[in-house]
């Protein structure tokens, strides 16, 4: 995304945030108390970062990401794209995941054939390709190591860090409503989000009733920490406009509980693809099986579960990230966090979640 989107996208969303907090205010006169602020934030900031032998602007070098392709880790370090450099390192990783696959296939066939002295011999060989992937991490972090570089080590927790706590933050609040709003501007910004993302599937469903915007504010400020006397009163401002649909949108996202008890979609959209159903398989010997792995689904299935998933994601599903997903996830600086569901994690997966 380049720097005059970005800064439009900022512009537009801090304009939005003021002119609610102060609606005497004129729009334009907003923006251009905004667009000044970052003039002078640009113009004094001399910082520069080292980049083949030039000394860019820290303030272009959102340009030079775009310009250039450039990687961006999770501890910031910037890389060249693969197409643009040969990674020695990279090649060496792909080879023992390519390695790893020929053996553990083998492992997968001589088990199926009932030789479990070779499945064993297969297994013990794929182990070791992936005990060798796996010390790679090591060998970039020891200084002795000719593989040695000290940004690799922090780029691949950083970026481990930021797929992980991205992944679990969006998936709880999914699954649990874990919401959690540091004050009224995170939760503005929240509801802006949602009422300017995708609605292809307004009319899908049917609901009991439209949430009252007196429902929806005190829904939010339940989830603000530090709440203002004066935020309920900018909220119900703020949604006392929006349409039905809206309401709708913003009370049921990431509700998935109430989207469920209160709307038609089990009826109209899970029980087409659930229950217990046989189908036929490829293989006739074998006779009816039942639709058990979700990622193999009969062919039968599978339009009737991505129409699923999409009114599932317009409806319940955000995919928007959290600017404090680190404090949304642990206990931090006083704030204790009572989630109402746990995802268990492993630094190769996410296991099954826990929901209560």
């Amino acid at each position: 995304m380049g720097r005059k989107v970005m800064h439009t996208q900022y512009v537009e969303q801090m304009t939005t945030i003021i002119s609610k907090r102060n609606p005497t205010l004129d729009k334009t006169s907003i923006r251009k108390v905004i667009l000044d602020d970052i003039k002078k934030t640009m113009l004094n900031d001399v910082r520069t970062i080292n980049f083949e032998g030039n000394d860019v602007p820290i303030m272009k070098i959102d340009k030079l990401i775009n310009q250039e392709e450039l990687i961006v880790a999770g501890s910031g370090s910037l890389y060249m794209p693969h197409k643009k450099s040969v990674n020695i390192l990279l090649e060496m990783i792909q080879y023992l995941i390519d390695q790893r696959k020929v053996y553990k296939n083998l492992k997968f066939e001589n088990k199926k054939a009932g030789d479990k002295e070779l499945e064993d011999f297969y297994d013990g060989i794929q182990k070791v390709f992936k005990e060798f992937n796996n010390s790679f991490f090591g060998v970039t972090a020891e200084p002795n190591s000719i593989f040695y570089n000290p940004m690799s080590g922090p780029a691949i927790t950083g970026s481990g860090k930021d797929i992980i706590t991205v992944a679990v933050n969006i998936f709880e609040k999914f699954l649990g409503n874990s919401i959690f709003f540091r004050d009224y501007n995170d939760a503005i910004i929240y509801v802006n989000n949602i009422i300017t993302s995708d609605n292809t599937h307004s009319d899908a469903l049917k609901f009991r009733t439209v949430p009252s915007v007196e429902k929806v504010v005190n829904y939010l400020c339940d989830k603000i920490d530090n709440l203002k006397i004066d935020d309920y009163e900018y909220l119900t401002s703020t949604l006392t406009p929006l349409s039905d649909m809206d309401l709708i949108r913003v009370y049921y996202k990431n509700n998935m509980s109430r989207l469920m008890n209160e709307s038609d979609i089990v009826e109209k959209y899970f029980h087409p693809v659930l229950g217990d159903r046989e189908f036929p398989n490829p293989d006739p010997e074998k006779g009816m099986v039942k639709f058990m792995d979700p990622n193999e689904p009969p062919e039968q299935l599978v339009e009737s579960l991505d129409l699923l998933w999409d009114v599932v994601k317009e409806f319940g599903f955000d995919n928007h990230q959290d600017y404090y997903r680190f404090e949304n996830m642990f206990e931090n600086e006083g704030y204790e966090r009572k989630r109402r569901s746990v995802l268990t994690i492993d630094t190769d997966k996410l296991h099954c979640p826990f929901v209560w």
